[in-house]
């Protein structure tokens, strides 16, 4: 498998929030792409930096696409309301829902998942931003 990462970002964005929790929602993203993506495919990880317009609230986005089949329409509709796994009966479906709880209940941020045309999976992370620290602080 391959990793295609695509980072569209300028230097020195900032966000609250704890580096490690962060790290691990991102890991289970790019974990959950790899078993669900056939052996020899790529992996996307894509970064960039969305700006709301009715609010003018800025966030770093964080968007993982799998190769594989995508995500059955039932899983879809629950994916973050509890334990999901289409890996069973190995799977406890619990990478997610961390990732989904890290990021929007402990960071103020929003999760999305959506299946692609003609096959695979996007989930995405956004993380609002916040200004630098001042210098010297």
């Amino acid at each position: 498998m391959a990793l295609h990462a695509q980072l569209a970002q300028p230097q020195g964005l900032w966000v609250d929030g704890s580096p490690a929790l962060l790290r691990a929602a991102i890991s289970h993203l790019l974990a959950n792409a790899a078993e669900a993506s056939p052996p020899g495919s790529t992996v996307r990880l894509q970064a960039a930096v969305y700006e709301e317009a009715s609010t003018a609230q800025a966030w770093a986005c964080v968007c993982v696409e799998d190769s594989g089949p995508g995500l059955p329409e039932e899983v879809l509709a629950r994916l973050f309301h509890g334990p999901v796994s289409t890996k069973a009966p190995a799977g406890r479906g619990l990478g997610l829902l961390s990732a989904y709880r890290t990021v929007r209940e402990l960071h103020g941020g929003w999760v999305s998942a959506v299946n692609l045309p003609g096959g695979g999976a996007r989930v995405c992370i956004g993380l609002p931003l916040r200004p630098p620290p001042e210098p010297g602080l």
